[in-house]
């Protein structure tokens, strides 16, 4: 019944006669490597908020960058919040990163 990937994890939940299914975003199957901030790729023409833990709600963010940064993804993923998120590194600086941001 439940045909999704790693690779498509989202958004919203929705309960049908007891049972959970999960209606989830397409978002880019990262991994360890390099990459680069693509906001504008969806829209969002401001900078990305990296935060010190995989949610929105772990603010101030310890920095802001700007679509066309350069990243290293440490490998790291979790769900949370409707987002896939990503430990990254920018210079000496980590966090983490909705992946829907990231190309």
């Amino acid at each position: 019944m439940f045909q999704k990937t790693a690779a498509t994890l989202g958004a919203s939940l929705a309960l049908l006669g007891g049972f959970a299914m999960f209606d989830v975003e397409p978002q880019t199957a990262h991994g360890a490597g390099r990459g680069r901030v693509c906001t504008r790729d969806h829209g969002y023409l401001g900078k990305l908020n990296i935060r010190s833990e995989p949610t929105v709600r772990a603010d101030p963010p310890v920095m802001q960058v700007r679509p066309g940064t350069p990243y290293v993804d440490l490998g790291d993923t979790v769900y949370e919040d409707g987002y896939v998120w990503h430990r990254i590194a920018i210079k000496n600086t980590s966090g983490w990163a909705a992946g829907r941001y990231l190309c």
